[in-house]
């Protein structure tokens, strides 16, 4: 049985999902505004679904309102293409006047403060927060980076793992300065360019708790789901059907008059199909016009019916409402997927779905 990821909207006040847009999802509508960022493939390789930064001019603005919290969690997808200069970094998000903010980025250095994490400028006291992953970065890969701000630490996830906290000075309410701008891709001063992707920012008004943040990294909680990539492999002799297994003697289908007669006790009742979903586990999209398209049987009599597949680690790589039998995997590869089918009477479907001969 599959189980999907229930990531929270519970006090989610920005999502910024960059499907086609850098439009905010969460219901408030607060959208960013580009600056020669430009739509680019994200981490599944679904085109026009993250932003790439250019580490010179790029960068997006989102409006400033309703940020200046004392708890938060920013939660967001990066992948750097270049290193910075040692001893210097990068901004993958910074919220309020330059070094009176708090911010998400990478850090090109040694020792506890490189690699991903962010600061958290406090407005009284100790000037700051630090807490970074200490690992070195490493380019064309992307990570998930979670920064949480309490009332007494500032905490970073790392891919959903805690790897650091600093909880040095306690009781100093968040600072975000005078000029107050919040800004992805660069500081507000114009300064420290990202040079990379982005996906899927998130914000939130309070803490979340480490199995909130699990749900961004795990999709699929039943391991017997995940698929090894070896077992996806089908010799292509194992599909072969020999021709001469297809031809029929002429004298096996005559068929004895007396083998008609049939008891009235132990006659079967086929069961009636013709209004029912009949729903394939393979397909072959190789444009032969045979099996090109995921195709459900009797799918006009359901026009509220939904189709979601999943790879095989659970991330959700197409939906359409309703389905229009029109799915021919996309770019993805041959292996197995798994289907949910809603059919918009109340039964939903689960099962595994396999392409072949892409």
């Amino acid at each position: 049985m599959l189980s999907f990821a229930q990531i929270s909207v519970d006090g989610l006040i920005r999502n910024y999902t960059f499907t086609g847009n850098a439009n905010d999802s969460s219901g408030l509508n607060l959208h960013g505004t580009v600056t020669n960022a430009i739509l680019t493939a994200d981490r599944f390789n679904v085109p026009n679904s993250a932003y790439r930064f250019n580490g010179q001019t790029s960068f997006i603005d989102i409006p400033f309102i309703g940020l200046d919290l004392l708890e938060y969690t920013y939660s967001v997808w990066a992948n750097t293409t270049t290193l910075p200069p040692f001893g210097t970094g990068t901004i993958v998000l910074a919220i309020g006047t330059p070094y009176n903010d708090q911010v998400i980025n990478t850090n090109n250095s040694v020792g506890v403060n490189t690699g991903w994490g962010g600061n958290g400028y406090n407005l009284t006291g100790p000037p700051q927060y630090i807490a970074y992953s200490g690992q070195a970065l490493a380019i064309n890969d992307w990570v998930h980076i979670t920064m949480v701000r309490t009332k007494k630490k500032l905490s970073c996830y790392i891919n959903c793992e805690l790897v650091k906290e600093d909880s040095t000075f306690q009781n100093h309410a968040p600072s975000y300065g005078n000029d107050q701008i919040a800004r992805i891709g660069a500081r507000q001063n114009g300064a420290t360019f990202f040079n990379g992707k982005i996906d899927d920012l998130k914000i939130y008004n309070r803490p979340l708790s480490y199995e909130e943040i699990t749900e961004f990294c795990r999709v699929i909680t039943d391991d017997s789901l995940i698929v090894p990539d070896d077992s996806l492999i089908v010799p292509d002799d194992s599909l072969i059907v020999p021709d001469d297994s297809l031809i029929v003697p002429d004298d096996s289908l005559i068929v004895p008059e007396d083998s008609l007669i049939v008891p009235e006790d132990s006659l079967i009742v086929p069961i009636d199909t013709s209004s029912q979903l009949v729903i394939p586990n393979t397909f072959s999209p190789d444009n032969n016009g045979i099996n090109d398209f995921f195709t459900i049987k009797n799918v006009e009599l359901f026009p509220n019916l939904s189709v979601s597949i999943f790879n095989r680690w659970g991330v959700e790589i197409y939906f359409s409402k309703p389905y229009l039998n029109n799915w021919n995997g996309g770019d993805y590869s041959d292996g197995t997927y798994f289907y949910l089918i809603n059919d918009g009477k109340g039964n939903t479907f689960k099962g595994t779905l396999m392409i072949l001969n892409k």
